[in-house]
């Protein structure tokens, strides 16, 4: 009996800890929205998800890393929705479906996509954790794709799948850094990349 008592003990626990993070990513999405990310406060950040300022510093270090957890909170289900998704295409075209998907989100809210971006050059240790689990869930979905193609003689059978995944990943987010960066428009955007994602491809295509 005692054990059935401090399970139930336990899951609360960790369900009003859950809780606390979902209203501290939700109120920095706010925030971040309505004031911008530079003028945002922790402190105004905090009052909004109802937690005292040394309770959300369990869960952030600073805003880049409350910046992180909104990025998450809002493309891993969207990741993994698309990698549930079963579409009988070419894997250039399932590719650019997938990463488009993503650009329209940052287009509709550049005010969280520009300074993520910016943070991706250096996310802080808290931050980086939760960077590295997404990034490895948004890899191996890739690399399972890949993996389909290689089956099917489209990508050469000897190329590393999730290093193949690895390279479209930091091409992407390299392309993403010059549109929001103002070096390119959304119209060379987005007729580079599917060149780009064709050159690499083809670079591991059997010969």
């Amino acid at each position: 009996m005692p054990n059935c008592v401090l399970k139930s003990t336990l899951g609360k626990r960790e369900q009003n800890k859950q809780d606390k993070l979902e209203r501290i990513t939700a109120a920095a999405r706010e925030a971040f929205l309505c004031k911008g990310y530079e003028e945002a406060t922790l402190s105004e950040i905090a009052h909004e998800a109802r937690v005292a300022k040394g309770t959300l510093f369990l869960y952030a270090s600073n805003k880049g890393d409350l910046l992180v957890l909104v990025f998450r909170s809002v493309l891993q289900p969207v990741v993994e929705a698309d990698f549930a998704r079963a579409l009988e295409v070419p894997l250039i075209e399932r590719l650019l479906i997938h990463f488009n998907a993503i650009v329209d989100y940052n287009l509709e809210y550049p005010q969280l996509a520009s300074p993520f971006l910016k943070e991706l050059s250096w996310v802080p240790a808290r931050g980086r954790e939760e960077m590295i689990e997404f990034i490895d869930l948004w890899i191996g979905g890739l690399a399972a794709w890949i993996q389909a193609a290689q089956a099917k003689g489209d990508v050469d059978p000897d190329s590393d799948p999730r290093l193949l995944s690895l390279m479209l990943v930091d091409v992407f987010i390299a392309a993403q850094c010059r549109l929001f960066s103002g070096i390119e428009n959304y119209e060379t955007f987005a007729q580079n990349l599917p060149t780009i994602f064709g050159l690499l491809l083809r670079g591991f295509r059997p010969q």
